[in-house]
């Protein structure tokens, strides 16, 4: 059976830990919370189920993206020449239940946005802006180790389901196609796996890795859309 029980804990400036019956004991007792309200950096909720820890919040990131097809490796949304993948804005909602041991999942749910514009190359005087929008939704297994107390680093390795919302393709303004029409050749769902590492101090999390295509993401031909690179920081509950 299991049973839901929460605690709030509180944290001041030097990283000390007061708990709830604590801290109304010492500042609500004085009548001075107000004045010393400002001394804490921290207040979070955990919630515990049966050994089961939760922690959820909130990243922005970068990511990059490229496409590779038998004699293609390039940047997926447009990009200079010299470029070999393309950059996307990532932004989304964290979540990563621990069991014991350090040993939990990973996962979340992540917007990303890829924008490219550039000169058409036929009349050299049209604006062909290109517009990508993709949901991804990992799900890691994740292992977890505690340096010193707050400070911790992890691994974590798993899948990601992604779906595209849309790539636009307009020029000079006008909108002229999407690149998942139902004639389209391209598929707008992707399987990938990743892996990467991370590092996390009190709330504050970095977290780096890559994924990579196990699908193709053409319907007549092998193409692989891979994330080589990604980069986030994270608050965390």
């Amino acid at each position: 059976m299991y049973s839901l029980s929460y605690q709030v804990f509180l944290k001041n400036s030097r990283g000390q830990v007061l708990s709830r019956q604590r801290y109304l004991h010492q500042y609500i007792g004085r009548q001075d919370l107000a004045r010393t309200g400002s001394r804490f950096c921290l207040v979070y909720l955990r919630l515990t189920t049966g050994g089961l820890a939760l922690l959820y919040g909130l990243s922005v990131g970068y990511t990059a993206k490229q496409l590779i097809t038998n004699d293609y490796k390039g940047p997926w949304v447009g990009g200079d020449k010299y470029w070999i993948t393309s950059p996307a804005l990532k932004i989304g909602l964290y979540w990563a239940p621990e069991f014991r041991y350090g040993i939990g999942l990973q996962g979340g749910v992540y917007y990303e946005w890829s924008s490219f514009t550039y000169a058409s190359s036929t009349s050299g005087s049209d604006l062909v802006k290109v517009d990508e929008h993709n949901v991804s939704i990992p799900i890691r297994i994740q292992y977890r180790y505690e340096i010193i107390p707050d400070l911790s680093v992890f691994v974590y390795t798993g899948p990601s389901f992604d779906a595209s919302a849309g790539y636009s393709i307009k020029i000079d303004g006008k909108w002229r196609f999407d690149k998942y029409e139902e004639s389209s050749d391209y598929r707008q769902f992707n399987l990938l796996w990743g892996a990467g590492v991370g590092i996390r101090y009190n709330c504050v999390q970095l977290m780096m890795g890559g994924d990579w295509g196990l699908t193709s993401i053409r319907k007549s031909a092998t193409a692989r859309l891979n994330k080589p690179f990604f980069v986030t920081l994270s608050y965390v509950f």
